[in-house]
C-alpha cells in the first residue's frame, strides 16, 4: 500500500464537490478529521495498526487513549508524562494495560485457531485466500501455521454461513456491501470468487 499524499487531496476535493448527503455526517466527520491528519504525518501503510487511522472502523487495537487525539494539547500531556516521575507513576498502569491486552489476544487466538481450523482448512481447499495481514495488523490467529487476521476469519465465517443457506456466489456476477469498514469482507469475495465484481 503506497502514501499518496496527493491522491488523498484529490478525494477529499471531490467529496466536498458533492451533495451533502453524500459526504460524512455529524457522527464521521471527527472521525474523518482526525483520520486525514493522522494519514498526512504519518502514512497508510500500516493504518490497521494505527488507532488514529484505523480505529472506528478497522481491526485495531488500541492501547493508549492518547494515540487518537493528535491535538497539540494532547501532545503537550503526553510529553508531560514522559517526564521521569509522572512516568514513574503512569508506567505500572500502561504495563499492566499491554499485559492485559497481551493475554487477551493470546487467548483470542488460541480459541480462534481450535474453533475455526476446520472452516479454514476447508476453505484453503476450495478457494484463494487473501492476504489478510496486510495493513499493520496486530489482531492475528495462527491457523496450521499461518497467520490470518482474525476479522477475516469472522468475515469468512459469514461467507460460509451465507452459502450454507443457499447463497450460490460461485454464479454472480456482483455484490454490493454496505458500510465496508476497510473492505475484508470485498477483499474476500473478490479473491474467493473471481467472478464478482
Amino acid at each position: 500500500m503506497k502514501n499518496n499524499k496527493k491522491l488523498l487531496d484529490i478525494i477529499l476535493q471531490d467529496q466536498s464537490n458533492v451533495e451533502s448527503i453524500y459526504r460524512p455526517g455529524p457522527y464521521w466527520l471527527g472521525y474523518q478529521q482526525r483520520i486525514v491528519h493522522a494519514i498526512k504525518k504519518k502514512g497508510i501503510t500500516n493504518f490497521r495498526g494505527e488507532p488514529s487511522i484505523g480505529k472506528g472502523f478497522a481491526d485495531t487495537i488500541l492501547l493508549d487513549p492518547f494515540e487518537l487525539d493528535t491535538t497539540v494539547k494532547t501532545s503537550i500531556i503526553k510529553s508531560l508524562t514522559k517526564l521521569p516521575l509522572i512516568n514513574k507513576i503512569i508506567s505500572p498502569y500502561s504495563n499492566l494495560i499491554k499485559s492485559y491486552s497481551s493475554a487477551l489476544t493470546q487467548e483470542r487466538a488460541y480459541n480462534f485457531s481450535i474453533y475455526y481450523e476446520q472452516l479454514v482448512k476447508k476453505a484453503e481447499s476450495e478457494f484463494d485466500l487473501p492476504d489478510s495481514i496486510h495493513g499493520g495488523t496486530r489482531d492475528i490467529v495462527n491457523i496450521y501455521n499461518k497467520d490470518y487476521a482474525r476479522h477475516y476469519i469472522i468475515f469468512l465465517s459469514r461467507i460460509y454461513n451465507f452459502m450454507n443457506a443457499g447463497a450460490d456466489f460461485k454464479n454472480k456476477r456482483s455484490f454490493f456491501e454496505i458500510g465496508g469498514g476497510y473492505g475484508a469482507t470485498t477483499h474476500l469475495f473478490l479473491t474467493m470468487f473471481k467472478n464478482l465484481r
